[in-house]
């Protein structure tokens, strides 16, 4: 014995849940292929090293802050072709290849105003 077709508001409530699981799948499959960038010392290699091993700049934070202006691939390859060559100048290397974080105005609470009273101003 057949089991009876399924009626025409039973098909009607299918819809939305059809969609449902459309969107679903491809919000997992969005999630899957985005890609997490990653860090500069795994990006640049050697070039990172050399450069925080160079002391180029007062802490370990300026470089690993620094945005390439091209992509880091090419501007790795680079670097490998160019270091062993006489006269190379790695700080100029980044200067051209690199926009360095601009450095932040130093704040001074007011005169006179405790930790605590500059915190709670905030």
């Amino acid at each position: 014995m057949k089991s009876p077709a399924p009626s025409r508001p039973q098909k009607m409530a299918l819809i939305p849940a059809c969609i449902f699981l459309c969107f679903a799948a491809l919000s997992v499959q969005a999630e899957e292929t985005s890609v997490t960038p990653q860090p500069p010392d795994i990006l640049l290699g050697p070039l990172f090293n050399d450069v925080q091993n160079a002391k180029l700049f007062p802490d370990q934070k300026t470089f690993a802050d620094a945005v390439p202006n091209s992509d880091p691939l090419m501007i790795l390859a680079d670097y490998r072709m160019q270091q062993n060559q006489s006269g190379f100048d790695l700080r100029h290397f980044v200067n051209v290849n690199f926009t360095l974080p601009k450095e932040g105005e130093k704040y001074v609470p007011p005169e006179g105003q405790s930790l605590r009273e500059h915190i709670d101003g905030l």
